[in-house]
Parts: C-alpha cells; sequence; structure tokens
C-alpha cells in the first residue's frame, strides 16, 4: 500500500527544500580556479564522492541565461545539510558540478551550507 505524503503544517509538504544562495567571492571565485587545476581523476574522485554521499545532483540548460545549472539536494537523513539545495551556474556544465562540490568540500568545509550563505538585502 502506498504511503500517503502527510504534513503536520496543513497542506505543506513533507519535502519541502531550502534553498541555499552562496556565492563566489573574487577571493573564493580565485581559489576554484585552482582547485580545477588539479589532475582531472582527482577532481572526479571528488565530484563522485559528493554524489554517492546523498546529494542528489541535477543538471539544467537555462536557455533564458545561456547557461548551465547544477542543482544538488542533500537527502542524507542525518546531514545539517538534509533536504536543503545548493547550486551553480556555468557555461559549461562540468564546471557547475564541480562548482557544488568546490562549495561544500572548501567553502563549507563538509559542513552545515547556510553557515556560509551570503546574506541578501531583498528591499
Amino acid at each position: 500500500m502506498a504511503r500517503k505524503n502527510t504534513s503536520t503544517e496543513g497542506n505543506k509538504p513533507d519535502w519541502q527544500v531550502t534553498f541555499v544562495q552562496l556565492k563566489l567571492t573574487e577571493e573564493t571565485a580565485n581559489a576554484f580556479a585552482k582547485w580545477m587545476e588539479r589532475k582531472e581523476p582527482e577532481i572526479a574522485l571528488d565530484v563522485a564522492a559528493f554524489m554517492s554521499n546523498g546529494h542528489k545532483t541535477s543538471i539544467t540548460w537555462d536557455n533564458e541565461n545561456k547557461c548551465w545549472i547544477v542543482s544538488a539536494t542533500c537527502k542524507e537523513e542525518g546531514s545539517k545539510n538534509y533536504n536543503c539545495c545548493l547550486s551553480s551556474r556555468s557555461s559549461e556544465w562540468w564546471e557547475a558540478l564541480c562548482m557544488n562540490v568546490f562549495k561544500h568540500n572548501v567553502i563549507c568545509n563538509g559542513g552545515t551550507w547556510t553557515d556560509k550563505q551570503a546574506n541578501t538585502n531583498w528591499g
């Protein structure tokens, strides 16, 4: 029998995702460029580890902005990043994918994404 998707907060689904905005600064962009200078197999192993550790990853072309968007949603239930989504954009899909891994491994030191989120003034 299929399980019904229920919630204790009215009509809100259980699977709500928190989008984390983590933009590269000039300093972290330079660090990312250096990080990408490593040997390809080393980078690929980092990407594989990130994805196999519960980060559901999707790659989408954004025709309006002419770039690839790679989104990673943490589905590891014990993680502080559970149901948080981190995304990166680039003209190259591989670079955007690697950028998410860099943000997780280097900027966040494998920790909580929201701790490094940039404050945005929408006013």
